[in-house]
C-alpha cells in the first residue's frame, strides 16, 4: 500500500492531505440531522429556510421531495398493495399502493401499477395518477433504468 501511496504522490487530482476540505454549510448539517432522526416536520422547515436562502439549492428542492414522500408514504396502510390489488380502478388506493412499493424499494412494481392506471383513466383522474407517478420519478436519478422505462411506458400509455 505505501508503493502505491509513493507512485501516485503528487500524480492524482484532487486536495492535497494538508488542505481542507469545504465544510458543510451548518444549515444543512442540521437539515440531514433532523432527516436522519426521522423528524420530517423540522427538516422540511430547514430544507425550506435553506431553499429561500438559495433558491438553486438542488440538495434542498430533492430533500424537501424526498421528505413530502416519506412522510406520506409512512402514514399510508401496511396493506395497502393488497387494498389496491382488490381494488384496481381505485385511484387513492393506487397511489397509496404506489407509495408503499417504492418504500418498500419495488419500484417497477409502482411505477407499473400507475401506468396501467393511466392507461384505463381520463381527465381529471388520469391527470392526477399522472402527476403522482412523475412526482415519483422524481424521487430518483433521472438515468436511473426504472425511471427511463417508467418514463417511456408512460409516455406510450398516453399517446
Amino acid at each position: 500500500m505505501d508503493s502505491l501511496v509513493s507512485a501516485t504522490a503528487g500524480k492524482l487530482k484532487g486536495p492535497r492531505s494538508s488542505e481542507r476540505v469545504a465544510e458543510v454549510d451548518p444549515a444543512v448539517a442540521q437539515a440531514r440531522k433532523e432527516l436522519e432522526a426521522g423528524d420530517f416536520v423540522a427538516a422540511r422547515k430547514s430544507y425550506e429556510a435553506i431553499l429561500d436562502a438559495n433558491p438553486g439549492s438542488v440538495e434542498a428542492k430533492a430533500a424537501i421531495r424526498q421528505i413530502d414522500f416519506l412522510t406520506r408514504a409512512t402514514a399510508r396502510r401496511p396493506d395497502a398493495v393488497w387494498v389496491a390489488d382488490a381494488a384496481p380502478n381505485d385511484i387513492e388506493a393506487a397511489l397509496a399502493a404506489a407509495d408503499v412499493q417504492v418504500l418498500n424499494q419495488d419500484v417497477s412494481a409502482a411505477f407499473e401499477r400507475l401506468i396501467a392506471l393511466v392507461r384505463r383513466t381520463s381527465g381529471d383522474e388520469r391527470t392526477r395518477v399522472r402527476t403522482r407517478l412523475v412526482e415519483l420519478f422524481e424521487l430518483f436519478d433521472p438515468a436511473d433504468p426504472e425511471v427511463v422505462a417508467g418514463r417511456r411506458n408512460l409516455a406510450n400509455a398516453l399517446y
